[in-house]
């Protein structure tokens, strides 16, 4: 296993039960989700805690598809940069993507990170939906946001 540190800090990226690690940023101590609904702009919203598993996602997909407000045409900003910990297989991937996921295959859905090591976590997110031009990486919201065309484009 490689090891990167940074001011003490790690990521830890459990994929196909290998893991690695990465240095990290330090972030809120919450678990789970917190998921915002714009029905004006069409998105979804969605942060996650410092561990992301299995049942966390599966919390999130259960409580859109039971909010009346949840279209699964909206869009999807999923914001990763608290995230420290996440354990996912392939298996477990696959069956997110086929099972889980209510979002349709044609939503557009931005997931944004700074760290490099989560990448191959939503990656085989990506492989795995169709079509996946629908889903994109970015290291910042903002960036995020412009791609979903929810921003005007200006930079700051």
């Amino acid at each position: 296993m490689e090891q990167f540190e940074e001011n003490g800090r790690h990521l830890r990226l459990v994929v196909d039960n290998k893991p690695a690690s990465i240095p990290a940023e330090p972030v809120a101590a919450s678990q789970g989700s917190n998921y915002r609904i714009d029905c004006e702009r069409r998105v979804v919203a969605v942060s996650f805690g410092q561990k992301l598993a299995v049942p966390d996602i599966e919390a999130y997909a259960g409580a859109l598809v039971a909010d009346p407000a949840f279209d699964p045409s909206f869009s999807e900003l999923v914001d990763l940069t608290g995230v420290e910990e996440v354990t996912l297989d392939a298996r477990q991937a696959l069956e997110l993507a086929d099972r889980i996921d209510p979002f349709s295959p044609e939503s557009k859905r931005a997931f944004v990170s700074p760290r490099p090591a989560l990448f191959h976590a939503v990656r085989m997110h990506q492989i795995l939906r169709s079509p996946a031009e629908n889903i994109a990486i970015f290291t910042s919201v903002e960036a995020a946001e412009r791609w979903l065309g929810l921003s005007s484009g200006k930079s700051s």
